[in-house]
């Protein structure tokens, strides 16, 4: 379907139906005034407090040198066994996607294919790499879920609303070559952490990838409205957000697409914005209709939610297993 934004402009609901409007102008306070409300009064030292996550694990330098770590080991394996395929989606530099299938799938293709994910990395738009994640793939793998892995260009060398044209081409090419690697492109769910959970809910809710109507997105700790992040002092230099990319890029004020679902999970260690995010955002897709649902993972912050995720054993990984195996 068409994109459809749900965001308040000049004090009006935009880009919905009378229904949905009624359902959103009659909620007290709105979604997006109940955001605002939080950050009221807020100084550059609050916005920081909030957003600026590295600060507040000042240990993930050690951290991101274990995840490389890790990753390279999984890629290595898959290149050994031939179950590792690479494939540009575009022209920028970044624009590779870095796609593992099962082991039982590289032994004995299957015309069928299997269920895949395409996971966008976080890092505000402006830093990360595809490098980095592939520590979260075995499980997948093991579970007979292929698991690709999206690079896209930077800010501020790229601008966000750039970087999504991207992303949706990565869905394009993934939909394009799926057949003649052995997964199902029409069984494809888009994940994402922080800023990559903000682009998967993007590309649930107005499908620049042209997404299948069944479309599925993962978010987790999804940067959602991005106001914020323009008045955080540690962050917003290279990203020259400005009015436009809010209203254009901020999944809070989109719905989903028709026939879409959406599985938001937060840690219950993050951020109080972060949980608000997260929470407000599947309110309000509900409220609208949309299938949209957020889980609170227990003890864990921005960045441990993803060893959760990576953990075959973890109730966080079998809900993420059952979402995106979903015929």
């Amino acid at each position: 379907m068409p994109w459809s934004p749900v965001g308040i402009s000049g004090g009006q609901l935009v880009g919905t139906d009378g229904a949905c409007e009624e359902k959103l102008m009659g909620a007290t306070p709105s979604p997006v005034d109940r955001l605002a409300a939080f950050h009221a009064g807020f100084t550059g030292a609050d916005y920081d407090a909030q957003y600026d996550l590295l600060a507040r694990r000042p240990e993930f330098v050690r951290i991101a040198a274990d995840w490389q770590t890790r990753s390279a080991a999984v890629f290595d394996a898959a290149e050994r066994e031939g179950r590792r395929h690479r494939v540009r989606y575009g022209e920028a530099p970044r624009a590779e996607i870095d796609i593992l299938i099962p082991a039982h799938r590289a032994r004995r293709p299957s015309r069928a294919g299997c269920p895949v994910i395409l996971y966008f990395h976080g890092g505000y738009w402006q830093r990360g790499a595809r490098e980095m994640y592939a520590f979260l793939a075995p499980a997948f793998l093991e579970a007979g879920i292929a698991f690709a892995l999206a690079g896209y260009s930077l800010c501020p060398d790229a601008s966000i609303p750039q970087i999504l044209e991207e992303a949706g081409a990565a869905v394009a090419c993934m939909r394009r070559e799926a057949a003649g690697i052995g997964i199902a492109g029409d069984a494809l769910t888009v994940m994402g952490h922080s800023a990559g959970g903000q682009i998967a809910l993007m590309l649930a809710s107005h499908g620049p990838g042209k997404l299948p109507a069944t479309a599925r997105a993962i978010a987790v700790s999804p940067v959602t409205w991005l106001d914020p992040v323009r008045h955080t002092p540690a962050l917003h230099a290279p990203l020259a957000i400005d009015d436009d990319t809010i209203a254009r890029c901020s999944p809070q004020l989109f719905r989903l697409g028709d026939g879409a679902e959406a599985l938001v999970l937060v840690g219950a260690d993050e951020t109080d914005a972060f949980r608000l995010l997260a929470n407000t955002y599947a309110e309000t897709q509900t409220a609208l209709g949309g299938a949209a649902q957020c889980r609170e993972v227990p003890d864990v912050d921005h960045f441990d939610i993803l060893e959760v995720i990576a953990n075959g054993a973890s109730p966080t990984f079998k809900m993420i297993r059952s979402f995106a195996a979903t015929d």
